[in-house]
């Protein structure tokens, strides 16, 4: 499938051209953010053709004010898709989505929306094959994430923890813990989030002078201010848990029977290993270490006691997430 060029729909997307040039003789700083296949131009290239096309564009110098571009080349079933993202200093954002069955030719083309982008009277004569230099490789072989600074966006994530606490009762329970969670991510792999989860928890206990169900009803917030992600979609986190709650004894087997209701507070450290399989799917395992700030004592019989809170406890859970980007 031969890649066919709209220049109407090039100059289209040259609406972008205003918010990035202050005046018609200054050249727009471009920083780079390029991936592609191994078989395709490098960075160095693609930029190389843009520069070709216009006097109006240049690569920023560190640290200075600089315009968003964005190339992503992958393979698809006959051929190359490549998307440009252009992002001006004031944040007005023009995409566009091109396919070519030669990734040279999809690339030429990129960088033919690019120019015209910035300039609209670049030149759009055809320009020569873009070359596969070996001199700068990494280019072509690191992740997009790792090629410059990004816009910042938000990760939505629901998932479901089988969770093993301690703490409620004198041996650690299992409970299903359903969680949301809204994380920021920026050009860093460092980021951070916030977690919300919910959770009930039920436990026979029983001694020499009676029994009793312990039921947790509670809720947690976890601000998690250290998020670290890695290559293959490995991360980490760590969070400090903020759970507050109501822990209801029920006698069992005792006269008389009485229920009573009390609150829970805890507060802890949580630590969590993450695997991103898929762009959406999530896997986690996670450990906690909490401290019950309410320790009441519940007993039975003559005050023999079923259980006390300790003053400090730990957990584990497995779990499963599907993040919407």
């Amino acid at each position: 499938m031969a890649l066919r060029l709209d220049i109407a729909a090039c100059f289209a997307f040259a609406l972008l051209a205003s918010a990035t040039r202050a005046r018609a003789d200054d050249a727009i700083a471009l920083r780079l953010r390029y991936a592609a296949p191994q078989t395709c131009p490098n960075a160095g290239a693609f930029l190389a053709q843009v520069i070709a096309r216009t006097p109006l564009a240049r690569p920023a110098r560190h640290d200075e004010p600089a315009t968003a571009l964005s190339v992503v080349v992958t393979q698809v079933p006959g051929g190359s898709a490549g998307t440009l993202e252009l992002v001006g200093p004031d944040a007005t954002t023009s995409v566009r989505r091109v396919s070519a069955a030669d990734c040279e030719q999809l690339v030429s083309a990129l960088a033919l929306m690019t120019a015209l982008a910035i300039d609209p009277n670049a030149s759009t004569a055809p320009a020569p094959p873009a070359t596969r230099s070996p001199a700068a490789p990494p280019a072509r072989t690191k992740p997009a994430s790792d090629l410059g600074p990004s816009r910042v966006r938000w990760i939505f994530e629901v998932g479901l923890l089988l969770e093993a606490l301690g703490g409620i009762a004198p041996d650690p329970v299992l409970l299903a813990r359903p969680f949301v969670e809204l994380a920021r991510q920026g050009g860093s792999a460092w980021s951070y989030g916030l977690r919300l989860s919910g959770a009930r928890a039920h436990a026979d206990v029983r001694n020499s002078e009676g029994a009793g169900d312990l039921t947790l009803w509670a809720a947690r917030i976890e601000p998690c201010p250290i998020l670290v992600s890695f290559a293959r979609g490995f991360g980490l986190a760590a969070c400090l848990p903020l759970e507050v709650g109501r822990l209801e004894a029920v006698g069992s087997g005792v006269t008389p029977t009485r229920r009573i209701a009390r609150p829970w507070l805890s507060m802890g450290s949580t630590g969590r290993v993450q695997w991103q399989v898929v762009d959406m799917l999530v896997l986690e395992a996670a450990g906690e270490l909490f401290f019950p700030i309410v320790r009441d004592r519940f007993f039975v019989g003559s005050s023999a006691t079923l259980h006390r809170a300790p003053a400090v406890a730990g957990g584990g859970s497995v779990g499963i997430g599907v993040r919407f980007p």
